[in-house]
């Protein structure tokens, strides 16, 4: 971009301090979000504050970085940023026709290049998608929302992972930006907490062939048992018949035709 080298080589820089760096970035998620957390602290924010692009804008431009204005459409590229390392400088080409909601998190995503030049390119990227939602959305509002996808999904019963995924649906389909951390270990902690129906329905662990064909013949309606002592009776059918229909231990199959074949005896 020489260009560039040349529209700024006799412009004074608005900033002495120099582009900080991060060290040794990596794109673990602890890493990501102590990143996240130590900009936020320069940009005085708290750790739950929204972050307004023009907080962004007045943090990058305490520093030498140019922002340089550009009309690429709704549809073109958002942003892209130039290291004119002859001026020890950085020039920062945004779109300008941008959803806002997009525009914060682009210019987060280049600044987060901005401050790990040695990553790779594929590395880079990943870090700077990561690095944009950590800082928009921290962990702590995360936490939250997770308290209220499982309060949601205990007074519902609903797997917090359908609700998760129920939203983003939405979201998809609104053309809105979807929820974007990790609901999968919190919902398989929380499903642990969670009973199971036999746990509701029968007394016990091991119900016996009489609790278990009572009880569900209530919960379910007793057509199928019906159907199956009636088919049982009236073709002379064995136990091996019933592990076939029910798929269980041929012990278990046993107990539950001794008590068909006798129930309506």
């Amino acid at each position: 971009m020489e260009y560039l080298h040349a529209i700024f080589k006799d412009a004074e820089s608005s900033s002495l301090i120099p582009v900080p760096k991060l060290e040794k970035p990596t794109n673990q998620y602890a890493y990501i979000q102590k990143a996240a957390v130590s900009i936020r602290k320069m940009m005085n924010l708290d750790q739950g504050q929204m972050v307004e692009a023009q907080q962004i804008i007045d943090y990058m431009r305490s520093f030498p970085i140019v922002f340089i204005p550009v009309l690429w459409g709704e549809k073109g590229d958002q942003a892209l940023v130039i290291n004119l390392q002859k001026l020890h400088m950085f020039g920062l080409c945004i779109n300008v026709e941008t959803k806002i909601c997009d525009f914060t998190f682009w210019l987060l995503h280049e600044l987060a290049h901005i401050l790990t030049p040695e990553l790779s390119k594929e590395d880079a990227e990943m870090f700077a998608d990561s690095f944009a939602g950590a800082l928009l959305f921290p962990e702590a509002c995360a936490k939250a929302l997770i308290k209220r996808i499982l309060k949601e999904a205990k007074t519902r019963t609903v797997a917090p992972i359908c609700i998760f995924t129920a939203i983003n649906s939405f979201l998809t389909e609104n053309d809105k930006p979807i929820l974007d951390f990790d609901i999968y270990g919190t919902s398989t902690n929380f499903l642990k907490s969670v009973p199971l129906l036999s746990d509701l329905l029968f007394r016990v662990k091991s119900p016996s062939a009489q609790e278990y064909i009572n009880e569900t013949s209530l919960y379910f309606g007793s057509d199928f048992w019906d159907a199956l002592t009636k088919w049982i009776i009236e073709n002379n059918k064995k136990a091996s018949a019933v592990q076939t229909v029910l798929n269980i231990p041929l012990s278990d199959a046993k107990e539950v035709w001794a008590y068909l074949s006798k129930r309506n005896s």
